[in-house]
C-alpha cells in the first residue's frame, strides 16, 4: 500500500513537472511553439531512468493536459501525448543501456548517446500531434513542415538541456559549493547573473538589445564547465535557457523579432550551440584530468617499482640521475650528492662504452649483453666488486647494479649468502640438462603455492605454459654458447594463475655437470604501468589533436617539440615534420622573426602574454587568432629552489568568424 501511495505521488509530481514545462513552452494557439524549448519529454526520459517505466504515466498526464489547456483538440491532444510518452521511453532505453550505473554525462559516448536521444524522442509525439491537428485543420497546411520542425526541434533542444540537468540534479551528492570553492563560485555566480541580465533583460533599463548581447554569457558558461565540470555546465546552461526563454516571451531579450519565426529560430541556434559547447567543454576537462591522474599514478607506480627492485637500479635522461636505495648502498653516497660527474659514475660509463653496440653510435645496448664485473670505489674508500647491466635507448640509459663483493671473499661466507638467496624477493631455480628441477628458494613456493618436494620432483616445462621439450633443449644450446641470458616469459602457479615474469638465465657449471640457474622476476606491475603510460600518452596526444585550436610547445630557440593536428594542417606540414623546425622554416621569415621575438620576451620576463594576430596558412588563407603564451617550466625537484624555462607554450584559439562579424 505505502509502495503504491509512494508511485502515485511521483506519478503525480511528474505530471504538474510536465504540465508545468509544457504549458510554457506552448502558444495560445494549439499545436503551435512559439518558444524554442520543450522540457516535459527530457524530464520524462530522467523521471523513468530514476523510477522507472511506470512513471509514464505522469509525462502522458502531464502533457496531455498541458494541451487541453493551450485550446488543443483531444484527440491531437491525446496523439501527442502519447507520442511523447512513446519518445521518452526510447530516449530512456537509449541513454540507460549507455551510462547504466553512472547515471551522469561524462564521456564523449554520452554525448554522442544524448544528442541521439534527443533528436528521437521527440519525433513520435512531433508527428502524431501535428499530424492530428492537420487533420483538425487547426494546422494551416501551408505551414504543415514549418511546425512540423519547429515542434521537432523545441523538442529535441528541450531534451539536450534538461535531461543532462535533471541527471546532475539527482546524481549529485551536494549542489552547494564546498567552503574552499566559495572565493571562486561566488564571484562566477555573480559575473554570471549580471551578464545574462544585461544580456536578456537590457530592455527593463532602457538599452536596446541586441542579438550578440546572448553571446556574452559563452566566455563564463566556458569557465565554469572548465571549473565545475559537466555538473556546472548542464546547470548553467538550464539556467540561461529560462532567462532565454523569459526574455522571449516578455519581449524583452535580444532575440524579439517583427514576426513569431524571428523570434524562434535565433535563440533555438543559440541555446542549440551553447549546450552542446558546455557539454564537449565540460567532457574533454574531465577527460583530461582523468588522463592527468592515470599519468600520475603510472609515474607513482613507475618509482616504486624501481624503489623496490633488489638490484640497484640508475636512471639517467641527459642530466637527470635517479636512483633507489640499493644503488646509494652500494656507492655509498645519498642520493642528493650523486651526479654523473662522480668518479663511481665514470667506472659505469666505461662499461657501458665498451659494448660494440655504443661503439658504433646505434645507442641501442641489446638485454642479452652479457653483464660485466667492475670495482666501485664508494665513498668512504671502500672497494666494492658490482655486476652491471646496463641498457640505452636514446637519451635514457639504465644501470642495474648487482652487488657481487661477497662472492670473491672467503668461502665461509657461503652460508651466509645461500641464506640470503633463500631470503631473495626474487625466485631462483637450478635446472639440469632435462630441465629437471634440482634445486629453489623460498620465494618460488611461496609465488607458485607448491612444496619445494613437489617442485623437485618437476619439470621446467610443467611451470611455463609456452614451454616444451624442443624450447628447452633449443634454450639450452643456447645458453651454453652464451653463459648468460635475460628474457621474459610466463609461469603458472598451482591454482593456474598466469603471470609474466623476467628471467635472467646463467649456466652454472661445478663439478663437470652443468646447471641452469635462473633467476625469476614477476613484473605483473611492471608490465601494467608500461601499458597504462603508453595509454595515457595516447589519451594526452588525442586530447590536443581534438582541440579546434593551435597548441604548440617550442624550446629556448623556438624550435617547436610539440604541434597539434590542426596546427600542422595549417602550416602544410606534419606533425613530426614540424619537430625542430622554427615558425620561419615553416612559414615565412618575417613572422618567424616576430614569433621568435615574442617567444624571447616570455623566457626573459618569465610571464605570458596574450594578444591577437593574423596571418596566412598553407593555402593562402588568413585567419585571426587570440593567442596566450606562457613560459614552459621544468618540473623542480629535491635540491633545486627555483624551476628552469626550457621553452615556451602557446594555446591559439581561432576569432577569425568575431572579426568578420565586427567588422561586418
Amino acid at each position: 500500500m505505502r509502495s503504491t501511495a509512494i508511485l502515485l505521488s511521483r506519478i503525480g509530481i511528474l505530471a504538474v513537472v510536465c504540465f508545468l514545462a509544457d504549458r510554457w513552452a506552448e502558444g495560445r494557439t494549439a499545436g503551435t511553439a512559439i518558444l524554442p524549448v520543450r522540457l516535459a519529454v527530457g524530464f520524462g526520459i530522467v523521471a523513468m531512468m530514476h523510477g522507472g517505466r511506470r512513471l509514464c504515466a505522469g509525462l502522458f498526464l502531464g502533457i496531455w493536459l498541458a494541451q487541453l489547456g493551450a485550446g488543443t483538440s483531444n484527440t491531437a491532444a491525446l496523439a501527442l501525448a502519447v507520442g511523447d510518452s512513446l519518445g521518452a521511453l526510447l530516449g530512456r532505453k537509449m541513454l540507460s543501456c549507455k551510462i547504466r550505473g553512472r547515471m551522469r554525462i561524462e564521456r564523449f559516448a554520452d554525448i554522442r548517446t544524448l544528442l541521439g536521444a534527443s533528436l528521437l524522442a521527440p519525433l513520435p509525439g512531433v508527428l502524431a500531434g501535428v499530424s492530428a491537428g492537420y487533420m483538425a485543420l487547426s494546422i494551416d497546411p501551408a505551414n504543415f513542415l514549418v511546425v512540423t520542425l519547429a515542434q521537432w526541434l523545441a523538442g529535441s533542444l528541450g531534451v539536450l538541456i534538461a535531461a543532462p540537468a535533471l541527471l546532475a540534479l539527482l546524481g549529485s551528492p551536494s549542489l552547494v559549493p564546498q567552503r574552499r570553492h566559495w572565493r571562486e563560485s561566488a564571484p562566477l555566480i555573480l559575473g554570471l547573473s549580471m551578464v545574462a541580465a544585461l544580456a536578456f533583460f537590457s530592455a527593463l533599463v532602457g538599452v536596446q538589445p541586441h542579438p550578440w548581447f546572448a553571446y556574452l554569457v559563452f566566455p563564463l558558461t566556458v569557465w565554469i564547465a572548465l571549473r565545475t565540470h559537466v555538473t556546472g555546465a548542464v546547470l548553467t546552461t538550464l539556467f540561461i535557457a529560462v532567462l532565454v526563454v523569459a526574455g522571449s516571451a516578455t519581449d524583452l531579450g535580444p532575440f524579439r523579432g517583427p514576426t513569431r519565426s524571428d523570434s524562434f529560430w535565433p535563440p533555438l541556434a543559440f541555446l542549440g550551440i551553447l549546450s552542446v559547447t558546455a557539454l564537449i567543454v565540460a567532457v574533454l576537462q574531465e577527460e583530461r584530468l582523468s588522463a592527468q591522474a592515470a599519468l600520475q599514478q603510472s609515474e607513482r607506480r613507475l618509482t616504486e617499482m624501481i624503489e623496490n627492485l633488489p638490484a640497484g637500479a640508475i636512471h639517467v635522461e641527459g642530466d637527470v640521475l635517479t636512483v633507489n636505495a640499493v644503488a646509494e648502498a652500494i656507492t655509498g653516497y645519498a642520493r642528493e650528492e650523486m651526479s654523473t660527474r662522480d668518479p663511481w659514475f665514470s667506472v659505469l660509463r666505461e662499461v657501458q662504452e665498451r659494448h660494440s653496440s655504443w661503439r658504433n653510435s646505434q645507442r641501442m645496448i641489446d638485454e642479452t649483453a652479457q653483464a660485466e664485473r667492475v670495482a666501485l670505489t664508494r665513498k668512504d674508500g671502500e672497494q666494492r666488486w658490482v655486476e652491471v647491466n646496463c641498457y640505452s635507448a636514446g637519451p635514457v640509459e639504465v644501470w642495474l647494479l648487482n652487488d657481487v663483493t661477497e662472492e670473491q671473499r672467503l668461502r665461509e661466507r657461503l652460508e651466509l649468502t645461500q641464506f640470503a638467496v633463500e631470503q631473495a624477493a626474487d625466485m631462483i631455480y637450478l635446472i639440469d640438462e632435462a630441465g629437471r628441477i634440482q634445486d629453489v628458494n623460498d620465494a618460488v613456493c611461496r609465488r607458485l603455492g607448491y612444496s619445494r618436494y613437489e617442485l623437485l620432483r618437476m619439470n621446467v616445462v610443467q611451470l611455463d605454459p609456452s614451454a616444451s621439450s624442443e624450447l628447452w633443449a633449443n634454450h639450452w644450446e643456447l645458453l651454453k654458447q652464451q653463459k648468460q641470458l635475460r628474457f621474459e616469459s610466463r609461469h603458472r602457479t598451482r591454482d593456474a594463475e598466469e603471470f609474466p615474469i623476467e628471467v635472467t638465465a646463467n649456466l652454472l657449471v661445478r663439478e663437470g655437470k652443468a646447471l641452469h640457474c635462473g633467476i625469476v622476476r614477476d613484473i605483473t606491475k611492471r608490465k601494467k604501468a608500461e601499458a597504462e603510460l603508453h595509454r595515457s600518452h595516447l589519451l594526452t596526444r588525442a586530447i590536443i589533436d581534438a582541440f579546434p585550436g593551435l597548441i604548440n610547445a617550442k624550446d629556448l630557440q623556438s624550435r617547436y617539440m610539440l604541434m597539434n593536428q590542426r596546427q600542422a594542417e595549417l602550416y602544410g606540414t606534419t606533425v613530426d615534420g614540424a619537430m625542430g623546425k622554427t615558425a620561419g622554416d615553416l612559414l615565412d621569415l618575417e613572422y618567424g622573426c616576430r614569433t621568435s621575438e615574442r617567444d624571447q620576451q616570455i623566457i626573459t620576463t618569465r610571464q605570458g602574454i596574450q594578444f591577437e594576430e593574423e596571418l596566412f596558412d598553407a593555402q593562402g588563407a588568413k585567419h585571426a587568432w587570440f593567442t596566450t603564451k606562457v613560459p614552459l617550466r621544468e618540473p623542480s625537484w629535491k635540491g633545486r629552489k627555483t624551476e628552469q624555462i626550457i621553452g615556451v607554450v602557446s594555446v591559439s584559439v581561432e576569432i577569425t568568424d568575431l572579426k568578420r562579424a565586427q567588422h561586418a
